[in-house]
């Protein structure tokens, strides 16, 4: 069992980054997250990007606030999606969605402080 995403491919940029992600179907979180109907909870969606970010982009602080947080469709075993991350680090704000092709599955922004 695996806690994390199968990172297919990657464009990545100083400030911007693209993961096209597989969700296993032997995700540890689908326990529990619903019995017979397995999803990728949202949190653990928020913490995929904040690790991303923080990984790829640079993203430091602490996580103290989301906004137009939209969980629009439900992730599910199996699915291939894009991880699409914003970086703005003057504002310390994370811009990240879950699509593939037309279809979003979940948008935000991520406030980040950094402990000054």
């Amino acid at each position: 069992m695996t806690t994390e995403p199968i990172v297919v491919a990657e464009r990545v940029t100083q400030t911007e980054a693209a993961l096209d992600l597989k969700i296993p179907v032997d995700l540890a979180y689908f326990g529990g997250h619903f019995e017979g109907a397995p999803i990728v909870p949202g949190v653990v969606q928020i913490k995929w990007a904040v690790e991303a970010a923080r990984r790829h982009l640079a993203a430091r602080g602490d996580v103290v606030g989301m906004e137009a947080l939209k969980f629009q469709r439900v992730l599910l075993p199996g699915a291939v999606v894009t991880l699409a991350l914003k970086w703005v680090a003057a504002d310390g704000k994370l811009y990240f969605s879950y699509t593939a092709q037309a279809v979003r599955y979940s948008s935000g922004r991520l406030l980040f402080r950094s402990a000054t």
